[in-house]
């Protein structure tokens, strides 16, 4: 187990989507925020080892963040 741990915003993006699964490999504990407009957008983060977060920067408050 890692105490390393990352928040990557826009993890559906091509740039959030490879950062996260370069971390990954780097074993942190990666948590991935994003709208997530599609459940399989959803479900395909949470497969690649990510924490998925529903957030939307215009609307969702980031003190909830982890």
């Amino acid at each position: 187990m890692t105490d390393k741990r990352a928040l990557v915003l826009g993890v559906t993006g091509r740039i959030g989507s490879a950062l996260a699964k370069s971390l990954i490999q780097d074993n942190w504990r990666v948590y991935g925020a994003a709208r997530f407009r599609s459940e399989s957008a959803h479900a395909n983060t949470a497969a690649n080892g990510i924490t998925p977060i529903r957030f939307d920067v215009t609307q969702d408050d980031p003190a909830e963040l982890p």
